[in-house]
Formats: structure tokens, sequence, C-alpha cells
């Protein structure tokens, strides 16, 4: 498994739900 790969995933998938409940 890429770890960098999914902490670069989630630090997309946090500011996308962020902006989401902005």
């Amino acid at each position: 498994m890429d770890y960098e790969f999914l902490r670069d995933i989630t630090g997309v998938v946090k500011v996308r739900m962020s902006m989401g409940h902005e």
C-alpha cells in the first residue's frame, strides 16, 4: 500500500467535505 497516496487522498477528501459543509 502507498501510504503517501492514501494521505494525499484523505487530505483532498477533507477539503471537499469542508467545502461541502460551507
